[in-house]
C-alpha cells in the first residue's frame, strides 16, 4: 500500500511537470484552460501526498476544535503555484530539454510534500571572524566554518537549488561563516512555510531561550572580546530553512574598488589563529565543570535533582541574559547608544542578583550582590575587591532607580559612562567562577563564610578557582572589559 501510493504520488509529479513544460511560455499569465489544468493537476498531486503522509506519519495537524474534527485533519504539505516557483520547480521545468523531469527532484519534492520524517537541525550564526579549521565540539554542539556545498545539503530541494528561492544569508553564501550546529530530532517541521517564524518567534516570547547558550557562554567565558549570534535557523534538512530569529551577517565592500560586496560584516570578534586556539583550549577546560550542571549526569535523589535543576536553570537564565545584552556593547566595550545605559545596568544587574542571591528574602540585596562578587571575583588585591564592591553598589543604586522610576543623580549620571562596559566583565568572571565551584556552591552560605574567614576562603573559593584559572594562557585569564580592550588594541597594532 505505502510503496503502490508513493509510486502514484512520484507519477502525479511528472504527469504536472509535463503539463507545465507542455505550457511553458504561458506559466505567468496562463490561460483559462491551462490555469484549470494546473489547478487540477495540483490537486492530484496533493491528494496522493496526503495519503503518503498519513502512511508515513509526516505533519499531521487537526483542528482547534475539541473534540477535532476529522475531517480538518491535515497530513503532509500543499504544493501550490507559489511553491512551484518558490522551490524552482516551475524555472527547471521550463529549462528542460524535453518533458522529463529528473528522477532526482521528483524524490525530493514528494519527500518535501510527503515524507517520511528527518532529524531535525538547528543552527547558530557566529557574528565573528575566527579563523579555524576542522570540527570542534562544545557542549554538544559542532563549531566550524560552513560554506557553499554544506548549505547546499540543506536547502530545501537540493536537486533544484540552482532555480530556487535561496534562504540563506549572502554572507553564509559567500562562505567562511562560524556556526553552532546541533541534530535535533525533535524539532518539528513546518507545515506553512509562507510565514516565517521571525515575524512572530521574537513577539511571542518575554525571554529569548537560545537553544545553544552552553556553547555560547562557554566560548564566552574563553574569548577576549563578546561573541554574539547573527542568526538562529531550525533547519529540515532538504526541506526548510527557517531564520527564526536574527537579521544574519550582511556583506560589506570589500574595499577594492568593485561593485561587488564581497566581505561579510563581522562584529567586534576578530581573532588570530593563535587566540582561536587558547579559546578553544580554554573553552576545553571549562566544559567538564559546565556538564556537572547537566541533570542527566549522574543519579540524584529527589532533592538533590531539584537543587541541581535550579542551580542549572539561574546560569542559563543568566546566560541568555549575558547573550542578549553583548549586543547592545560597541567596539570599545561600551553602550553603543548612551540612553541605552540605564537599561544595560539594569539588566547586568539583574543577572548578578540572579546569580549570587538565589534563595535570600531579608532584602539588603545591594550590598550581598556588591560584597559576594567582589569576594568571588576580587584578585588578591584588596583594593581590587573594593573597587568591584563600590562599582557593584553604585550599580545596584541606578537600577532601584530605574525600576521605581526616579531621576538618576548627577553622581549617578556620571557613573554611566563607564560603569556597563565594567559590569559585563564582572558577570562574565561570576559565571565562570560560579561554573567551577559547581552546582554545590552555595554563594549565599560561602560567600559569607569567606568574608570572616581567610581558611575558608581559600578553601572554597580562590584555592579551586586559581587550581583551574592558574594554567590557563594568560590571555584568557581576565575577562574584565579594559583588560580585552586594550588587548584588541595591541592586536591590531600587530597585524598593521
Amino acid at each position: 500500500m505505502g510503496t503502490d501510493a508513493h509510486q502514484t504520488l512520484m507519477d502525479a509529479i511528472r504527469d504536472l511537470a509535463a503539463f507545465l513544460w507542455q505550457h511553458r511560455s504561458s506559466l505567468e499569465d496562463p490561460a483559462p484552460d491551462v490555469k484549470a489544468g494546473i489547478t487540477n493537476r495540483l490537486r492530484q498531486v496533493n491528494d496522493h501526498a496526503t495519503t503518503v503522509a498519513r502512511t508515513s506519519g509526516y505533519l499531521h495537524t487537526l483542528d482547534f476544535d475539541d473534540p477535532p474534527d476529522p475531517d480538518l485533519e491535515t497530513w503532509g504539505r500543499r504544493l501550490n503555484r507559489r511553491t512551484l516557483h518558490a522551490l524552482g520547480i516551475a524555472d527547471l521545468v521550463a529549462d528542460l530539454p524535453e518533458p522529463v523531469i529528473p528522477d532526482q527532484v521528483v524524490s525530493d519534492l514528494a519527500g518535501y510534500l510527503a515524507g517520511p520524517p528527518v532529524p531535525g537541525e538547528r543552527m547558530y550564526v557566529i557574528d565573528a571572524d575566527m579563523p579555524m579549521t576542522g570540527q570542534h565540539q562544545i557542549a554538544g554542539w559542532t563549531l566550524a566554518r560552513i560554506g557553499p556545498d554544506d548549505l547546499d545539503a540543506l536547502t530545501p530541494l537540493p536537486s533544484a537549488r540552482g532555480f530556487a528561492q535561496d534562504p540563506w544569508d549572502d554572507a553564509l553564501r559567500n562562505g567562511g561563516c562560524v556556526v553552532l550546529r546541533q541534530a535535533d530530532p525533535g524539532l518539528e517541521p513546518r507545515a506553512n512555510t509562507w510565514f516565517p517564524a521571525a515575524l512572530g518567534t521574537d513577539l511571542t516570547e518575554a525571554e529569548v531561550a537560545i537553544e545553544a547558550w552552553a556553547p555560547l557562554l562557554l566560548i564566552n567565558l574563553a574569548a577576549y572580546d563578546r561573541v554574539v549570534v547573527g542568526a538562529e535557523y531550525q533547519i529540515e534538512p532538504g526541506r526548510v530553512v527557517d531564520r527564526i530569529r536574527g537579521t544574519g551577517l550582511g556583506l560589506v565592500d570589500n574595499g577594492n574598488g568593485e561593485v561587488m560586496w564581497e566581505e561579510p560584516a563581522w562584529g567586534p570578534y576578530r581573532p588570530s589563529p593563535d587566540e582561536v586556539a587558547m579559546m578553544l583550549q580554554t573553552v576545553a577546560v571549562l566544559e567538564p565543570y559546565l556538564q556537572a550542571f547537566h541533570v542527566s549526569t549522574a543519579p540524584l535523589s529527589k532533592q538533590g535533582g531539584k537543587a541541581l535543576k535550579a542551580a542549572e536553570g539561574r546560569l542559563r537564565r543568566s546566560t541568555h541574559r549575558l547573550l542578549a545584552l553583548s549586543t547592545f556593547l560597541g567596539t570599545n566595550g561600551d553602550v553603543t547608544r548612551p540612553r541605552d545605559r540605564p537599561e544595560v545596568i539594569f539588566w547586568l544587574i539583574s543577572a548578578l542578583e540572579h546569580l549570587l542571591v538565589p534563595d535570600s528574602n531579608d532584602g539588603d540585596y545591594g550590598r550581598k550582590v556588591a560584597q559576594r562578587a567582589a569576594i568571588l571575583i576580587g584578585d588578591g588585591d584588596g583594593d581590587d575587591r573594593v573597587a568591584i564592591y563600590h562599582d557593584v553598589k553604585t550599580a545596584y543604586g541606578i537600577r532601584s532607580a530605574v525600576v521605581h522610576g526616579s531621576p538618576l543623580k548627577d553622581k549617578q549620571a556620571d557613573d554611566l559612562l563607564n560603569l556597563p562596559r565594567r559590569l559585563y566583565g564582572y558577570l562574565r568572571e561570576v559565571l565562570r567562577a560560579l561554573i567551577i565551584l559547581g552546582p554545590q556552591f552555595q554563594p549565599g552560605e560561602d560567600c559569607d563564610a569567606a568574608l570572616l574567614s581567610q581558611t575558608a576562603a581559600q578553601r572554597r573559593i580562590h584555592g579551586p578557582l586559581q587550581l583551574v584559572l592558574g594554567p590557563l594562557p594568560e590571555q584568557t585569564r581576565s575577562l574584565r572589559a579594559q583588560t580585552y580592550r586594550t588587548r584588541r588594541l595591541r592586536n591590531r597594532r600587530r597585524r598593521a
